[in-house]
């Protein structure tokens, strides 16, 4: 959370109040609820309510009854809307959708969370998921990465070159 802005919503949310309520799912066992939108209006009510402020004690929420790969799809497209994701982060997402088994393979997964997409930039969007799934944790900001840069790291992992950029 960039400081600056978080500041701003808190006082927006202590002047005026959350004029959009977060959007939930619910979790087993109840009451229990998965966040689908609205992490930072949740995470500015609960530091006021940390400061002691009356009248955030509790989150308005929108209750959606949706699977868990539907809630995982439209927190996907929640932050694209709010803040284009990086292609890294397009990549890790549709990692983490296979990897909490939302999804079944990440062909799947991308289809699920860019319905949108064109076939093309599906394949892209692969190819990255490929890279993200090999070489995870080898850089420290991965999602500074082009989408060029990444599409040729995918080439060069296909060209069997995974072992000597492992060593590099």
């Amino acid at each position: 959370l960039d400081p600056e802005p978080f500041e701003e919503l808190k006082a927006s949310l202590r002047a005026s109040g959350l004029r959009t309520p977060v959007e939930v799912f619910p979790l087993d066992p109840a009451p229990r609820f998965g966040l689908i939108a609205g992490y930072r209006r949740l995470a500015a009510f609960r530091a006021l309510q940390e400061a002691g402020l009356e009248g955030f004690d509790a989150i308005p929420a929108f209750v959606r009854e949706v699977d868990r790969p539907q809630a995982f799809a439209a927190m996907v497209e929640e932050n694209e809307i709010r803040e284009p994701l990086s292609p890294w982060e397009r990549g890790r997402a549709a990692i983490l959708a296979v990897e909490r088994c939302f999804f079944d393979t990440v062909e799947a997964a991308i289809d699920a969370l860019h319905p949108g997409a064109t076939k093309q930039k599906r394949h892209k969007l692969r190819a990255v998921a490929r890279v993200v799934a090999e070489m995870e944790g080898r850089w420290t900001a991965p999602e500074r990465l082009s989408l060029r840069t990444l599409l040729d790291l995918a080439d060069a992992l296909r060209a069997g070159f995974g072992p000597p950029m492992d060593e590099a």
